[in-house]
């Protein structure tokens, strides 16, 4: 079942195979993303977290150093007794913080819930043809990138043939309003710029 996190608003427009329409595609597209709050998932600035040294205290709160600090407080003489000390929190509970192992769990699996959303909300408005040539990327920031370099690559070559096309029809026109005693172009010739 969709919900509307994960459906992209008609005002995106479904993208032209030919990429005539992909600055508009583009622009629509990521202002909906962003509005979604799936953006870091598209730049790359969205990392899925991953295990740190729980013993160093890196994930769950406990800081940097909070065991060494601990050791440090029996003092030298007390090293032995705190190996004992450590052995004995296991059985302790955690003053209410919770395991870093679950803290990291649950953060993992939003994020992959997260990353699933974003590539489908990519996979809903592109031809069929640039879906299949995405599947190969392991991450959405990864096709994002190769949709908007294939895209504005396609953008580039169709907006050179209109130009072209454009150039190739100036012959005829200005030969209709040419002024007399300018030059005349002759059928295919290219007008200069």
């Amino acid at each position: 079942m969709t919900s509307q996190q994960d459906t992209l608003p008609s005002a995106v427009p479904k993208l032209e195979s030919s990429g005539a329409n992909w600055l508009v595609y583009r622009l629509r597209f990521t202002v909906a993303v962003k509005a979604k709050g799936k953006w870091g998932h598209f730049d790359g600035t969205s990392f899925r977290p991953q295990a740190v040294d729980v013993a160093m205290g890196a994930v769950g709160g406990g800081g940097v150093g909070a065991g060494a600090a601990q050791a440090g407080a029996g003092g030298q003489a007390g090293a032995g007794a705190g190996q004992q000390d450590d052995e004995d929190d296991e059985d302790e509970p955690d003053d209410g913080l919770e395991d870093p192992a679950v803290i990291l769990e649950r953060s993992q699996t939003q994020w992959d819930a997260d990353e699933d959303i974003a590539i489908y909300l990519l996979s809903q408005q592109i031809p069929d043809s640039a879906l299949i040539k995405l599947k190969c990327y392991t991450t959405c920031a990864k096709r994002w990138t190769a949709l908007v370099m294939e895209y504005t690559q396609k953008l580039m070559f169709a907006q050179t043939a209109l130009h072209t096309d454009f150039l190739r029809t100036m012959p005829r026109q200005c030969e209709r309003t040419r002024v007399p005693g300018q030059p005349s172009y002759q059928e295919g010739d290219v007008a200069p710029v």
